[in-house]
């Protein structure tokens, strides 16, 4: 069944979990232990999880991203990838149920894990598809709510005609907190897969 709803952000070893898992019916033991749970806005399973994605191997020199501290969310019940997928897969001969986020190439009856970033070499080793990415959405701190900020601050300077101040700067960035929250982390960069 399709949701909305909260999903749990786990952790890569958590995710590991899913690598012995060979039919899902309900969420993993290890969602209970999740510190935090995320909105999801995409239609997704019961058992959906989000991951905070590590490391350059899906950023692209140009096109769509999936840059070091971005959230995916993965929908376990979605197994049967298509080429081009954005998967979470299992590597098989990793031994210690290592985890790992590429696209899913199916070529000619030959399978593979590609990374987006041309610096990684893609996967030939066996694996298992723990789940597709259903929907990503880019966390930007302080640095981006700064910016969002100046934006504010400068579009209020041309519509009183002045140049504000630090204290009115610093006023402008504490109404978009108060405006946004933290929504206007999720809301910025969120995507579709």
């Amino acid at each position: 069944p399709s949701t909305r709803g909260l999903v749990p952000l786990i952790s890569w070893v958590q995710a590991g979990a899913w690598c012995e898992v060979t039919e899902v019916r309900e969420p993993a033991p290890s969602y209970h232990d999740s510190p935090a749970y995320l909105p999801c806005p995409a239609p997704h399973s019961r058992s959906t999880f989000a991951l905070r994605v590590k490391g350059d191997s899906m950023t692209a020199p140009y096109g769509r991203s999936y840059p070091d501290g971005c959230i995916i969310y993965v929908d376990p019940e979605r197994r049967s990838p298509v080429n081009g997928d954005r998967i979470v897969a299992c590597l098989m001969d990793a031994g210690d149920h290592e985890v790992t986020f590429k696209i899913y190439k199916n070529e000619d009856g030959r399978q593979w894990l590609a990374p987006l970033n041309t610096q990684h070499p893609p996967l030939f080793e066996r694996f298992t598809v723990l789940g597709t990415v259903i929907f990503l959405s880019c966390l930007f701190g302080s640095e981006l709510q700064g910016a969002v900020a100046k934006v504010f601050c400068n579009f209020l300077s041309c519509l009183f005609g002045s140049e504000l101040g630090q204290h009115q700067r610093d006023r402008g960035a504490g109404f978009l907190s108060c405006l946004f929250g933290s929504e206007l982390q999720w809301r910025v960069c969120a995507m579709w897969v």
